[in-house]
């Protein structure tokens, strides 16, 4: 009699991925592209079962720390006498067949902690098999955004390439056009043509890279990585505005930034507005000190080197120290 389990088996597989493809006839996303890649036979696969063994390592390893049981089952079998058959040809025994049974119970004691390193080894050996999967997951989820980007660009580069290219045979139309008409010279239309054959290489390499890169991305997940994915653009979705800068930023409120308005206390205990050392901008009283300070190195040395120059200086603060500004 013959069987047709594995033909039913591959058909039904078939039906499946025909429905399945069926399913997914619309242009693929980032997300899709992940899933997909995290579904087929990866590195990630073999991480998931590399965890699935270790965390079978974790029960085995408790199960050290409990009783064993063992039953054991016997069966003697004593011939008869020859002049009764109901009897035992050997004494020693209690009939002519004897079944026994024995049950034993071990505990294992843990006094040199060989069963309490071995859990903790199991636990370990789980914790490392789920940092391999996630470490797994995360290469792949980089590799596939990388390669779902790359054909994007690719692709774009594909097409900023063709337009170049009809772009330089326009220019050669016109310019075989002027050199009939002896308004060109031939070195022009030389090297018109010569441009537009260059550009018809350029357009043939980012064809053969927008080709390699569909490989690239669908070979995570299939093995027909020939024909052309039908991939969501991203890169014509709109930028999203930057994050607002938030109100209480501290930065905000120092006295260089805030402008003219603020007023500076330099080391001497004597206040000036805008940190300027100007007597006319120095504002008065500040803690019962005069608005009035020697000029500072900076600028004497500024003062002396050139007259026209205007170097304001301000003070950095309790130490009494000076930094130069640019006006």
């Amino acid at each position: 009699m013959r069987t047709c389990g594995p033909t039913v088996t591959v058909a039904l597989a078939v039906a499946v991925a025909s429905l399945e493809a069926r399913a997914q006839t619309g242009p693929l996303t980032l997300e899709e592209c992940l899933r997909r890649a995290l579904s087929s036979p990866s590195a990630v696969s073999v991480a998931r079962q590399q965890r699935e063994i270790a965390a079978l390592g974790l029960p085995q390893a408790r199960a050290a720390h409990l009783p064993q049981a063992r039953v054991e089952g016997a069966f003697t079998y004593n011939s008869p006498l020859m002049d009764n058959h109901d009897l035992p040809s050997h004494v020693a025994l209690n009939g002519i067949r004897e079944y026994g049974a024995l049950l034993t119970a071990v505990q294992e004691l843990d006094l040199s902690g060989r069963l309490r390193a071995a859990s903790a080894r199991a636990r370990a050996d789980r914790d490392a098999a789920d940092a391999n999967l996630r470490l797994a997951e995360r290469d792949l989820k980089r590799a596939v955004t990388g390669a779902y980007h790359r054909l994007l660009l690719a692709r774009r580069l594909v097409q900023v390439a063709r337009d170049a290219l009809a772009e330089a045979q326009r220019f050669e139309g016109r310019t075989r056009q002027l050199f009939d008409k002896g308004e060109a010279a031939r070195a022009d239309v030389v090297k018109a043509a010569a441009q537009a054959a260059s550009l018809e290489q350029a357009v043939s390499a980012a064809e053969l890279l927008a080709e390699t890169a569909n490989h690239e991305l669908a070979s995570f997940w299939t093995a027909a990585v020939a024909e052309p994915l039908a991939v969501v653009d991203v890169l014509e979705d709109p930028v999203p505005p930057p994050d607002p800068a938030p109100a209480d930023n501290p930065f905000l409120k120092r006295p260089a930034v805030q402008g003219g308005s603020s007023i500076w206390k330099n080391g001497f205990g004597q206040c000036w507005r805008s940190g300027t050392w100007s007597t006319e901008q120095g504002v008065y009283p500040c803690d019962g000190n005069p608005p009035a300070a020697p000029t500072p190195r900076c600028c004497r040395r500024a003062a002396s080197r050139s007259s026209t120059e205007s170097i304001r200086c301000a003070s950095t603060g309790a130490t009494g120290g000076m930094r130069r500004s640019s006006p």
